[in-house]
């Protein structure tokens, strides 16, 4: 009888487990063939790689930013906007990266969609470095 429940136990801890898993391997392999197809400028094709690296794994935020410059680049307003927003609330985009890609994504947005965007990520940063130097497990680190 205990060899069954430790049997039937092992199997629905290995089920549970299994489904959880992700393809960390088929994700970064999808994602850097992407980044060579965006590179050599096969823009669609760099989409549906990424596009489907995406769906593999939990996906960095930079990544989510790279899709959203490849939708803005193929005139896809509301797909960069939404992957836009996900790359933000993934992992932050730093207001860098948007001033250095803004003639791409001016194109699709106008200028105060765009001015509003870098706003909300100028405040996001300025959060992230208050929380950072008011947290006080970092002053006793200092």
């Amino acid at each position: 009888m205990s060899r069954r429940f430790i049997f039937l136990s092992s199997l629905i801890i290995l089920g549970i487990t299994s489904i959880r898993s992700q393809d960390y391997i088929k994700y970064y392999n999808l994602r850097n063939e992407a980044v060579h197809h965006y590179l050599s400028d096969h823009l669609e094709k760099s989409e549906e790689l990424l596009s489907e690296a995406i769906v593999e794994a939990d996906p960095l935020g930079k990544d989510l930013y790279l899709l959203a410059i490849i939708k803005a680049k193929l005139g896809n307003k509301k797909e960069a906007e939404k992957h836009l927003k996900l790359a933000i609330a993934k992992e932050g985009v730093p207001s860098s990266w948007l001033i250095e890609d803004a003639q791409i994504f001016r194109t699709v947005f106008d200028s105060i969609q765009y001015d509003s965007v870098l706003n909300f990520v100028n405040v996001q940063w300025e959060y992230i470095e208050f929380e950072f130097s008011h947290n006080p497990f970092n002053i006793k680190l200092e």
